[in-house]
C-alpha cells in the first residue's frame, strides 16, 4: 500500500509539473494571437476610414504631361505618397494604348521626369501642411513617357492602405 500511494505522488507530481511548464508556452502563443489580431484591427480601420477622389483629371494631345488632383474625403491622414500606386493608360503616339506605372518624386514646381509623378501644391491645407487631411487636396503632375494621342487617358491612384480610385478623361 505505502509503495502504491508513492508511485500514485510521483505520477501526479510529474503530471503536474508539466502542466506547470507547458503553460508559459501556450500564454505566450496566446500573447503573439491577441497582438496579431489587433494589428489587424487597426489596419481594417485605418482602410474603412480611407477614402479618395480624383477630379480635374487634364490631359492634352501632343503631351507627355497629365495632371490631376486627389481629394481626401475619408478621415484618415494621408501622408506616405512614396508607397501610393500611380498607373496611367493612354493613347501613345508610337505604341498605341499603353498603360505605365509610375514612381513618386516628391513636391515639384515644374513638371517631373518621365515616369514620374511628384505633388504641385495643396488646396485647403490648413492641418498638418504637406499631410493630405480630411477635405484637402493636392495637386499632382506626372509626365508619361510617351506624348499622347486622341483617345482615352485614365488614372488609377491607391493610396499606402491599398485604397483605390479612377479617373478617365478623353483628349
Amino acid at each position: 500500500m505505502g509503495l502504491s500511494n508513492a508511485l500514485s505522488g510521483g505520477i501526479i507530481m510529474v503530471a503536474l509539473i508539466s502542466v506547470l511548464l507547458t503553460v508559459p508556452g501556450i500564454v505566450g502563443t496566446t500573447s503573439i494571437v491577441q497582438d496579431a489580431s489587433t494589428d489587424i484591427s487597426e489596419i481594417e480601420t485605418k482602410i474603412y476610414h480611407t477614402d479618395i477622389a480624383i477630379s480635374s483629371l487634364s490631359s492634352s494631345l501632343g503631351s507627355n504631361l497629365v495632371t490631376f488632383t486627389v481629394s481626401n474625403t475619408g478621415n484618415e491622414k494621408l501622408w506616405d505618397y512614396a508607397n501610393f500606386d500611380l498607373f496611367i493608360t493612354y493613347n501613345g503616339a508610337t505604341s498605341g494604348l499603353k498603360t505605365e506605372q509610375l514612381s513618386y518624386s516628391g513636391t515639384c514646381s515644374g513638371n517631373p521626369s518621365s515616369g514620374n509623378w511628384c505633388v504641385n501644391s495643396f488646396t485647403n491645407d490648413l492641418l498638418d501642411p504637406s499631410i493630405l487631411n480630411e477635405g484637402e487636396s493636392m495637386n499632382l503632375r506626372s509626365t508619361v513617357s510617351e506624348n499622347a494621342n486622341a483617345g482615352l487617358v485614365a488614372v488609377i491612384i491607391s493610396t499606402d492602405n491599398g485604397v483605390s480610385t479612377s479617373k478617365s478623361t478623353t483628349n
